[in-house]
């Protein structure tokens, strides 16, 4: 197998790579080179999302059986729809990593797959995804702005040529916002701990290499 990972430098990109690497694909990676850690073993071309001429560059680089897409997190819709059209040539799957915000009960309601998702929003304005609500600290928009983003991969794509991952909490090694970590290194300290929210209500969280290798997963045609 021959696969492109949007991202790849840290935390699930980098696990993403590395599972491939592990499978003997050949791997080729897409980052702006300005954070993390290039994988050993891995093409890396470097670029910018946003720019027109450095997609069709890294086109070029095709084609792969698929594409994996870990680094979208806080790009526009428009941003998502211009790579994907970009590389819909060159591609023949696009695995997309989302986010379980797409659901209208997160995070307040037990979800699953049959949850209902947010409606797309209708704009690709950037400044979509810049207001969190003053109490909760949740963004309302946020869960709209990545339905749009999956929209943008559907349509290019079809459904027949896209997977869509949507995780919740993502925990494991190279996890960079500090959540385990902090908790754990306070509870090795010992002593009563102040913890927030309530004790009944259920966390799942998953590790951050099963989110790797149910990506690559997505990437084995079914007759594989």
């Amino acid at each position: 197998m021959r696969i492109l990972v949007l991202g790849g430098g840290w935390f699930l990109g980098r696990a993403v790579v590395s599972g491939a690497l592990e499978r003997g694909w050949e791997v080729t990676t897409f980052t702006r080179g300005l954070s993390g850690v290039p994988v050993p073993g891995a093409v890396a071309v470097h670029g910018d999302r946003e720019r027109l001429d450095d997609l069709a560059r890294l086109a070029g680089h095709g084609p792969w059986d698929a594409v994996i897409d870990t680094s979208a997190s806080e790009l526009s819709p428009h941003v998502v729809r211009l790579g994907a059209r970009t590389l819909e040539p060159v591609v023949g799957r696009y695995v997309y990593v989302s986010t379980i915000a797409v659901y209208e009960g997160w995070p307040t309601e037990p979800l699953n797959t049959c949850s209902p998702a947010w409606a797309a929003l209708t704009s690709n304005r950037p400044d979509t995804a810049q207001s969190p609500d003053s109490t909760s600290g949740i963004n309302p928009d946020y869960g709209r702005r990545k339905a749009a983003t999956e929209h943008a991969v559907t349509e290019t794509l079809g459904l027949a040529r896209t997977s869509l991952l949507r995780p919740g909490v993502i925990l494991g090694p190279g996890e960079y916002v500090g959540r385990l970590p902090w908790w754990l290194r306070r509870a090795e300290r010992g002593g009563l701990i102040l913890a927030p929210g309530d004790p009944a209500r259920r966390f799942q969280a998953v590790d951050v290499r099963d989110v790797a290798t149910f990506a690559l997963d997505q990437v084995v045609p079914v007759d594989h």
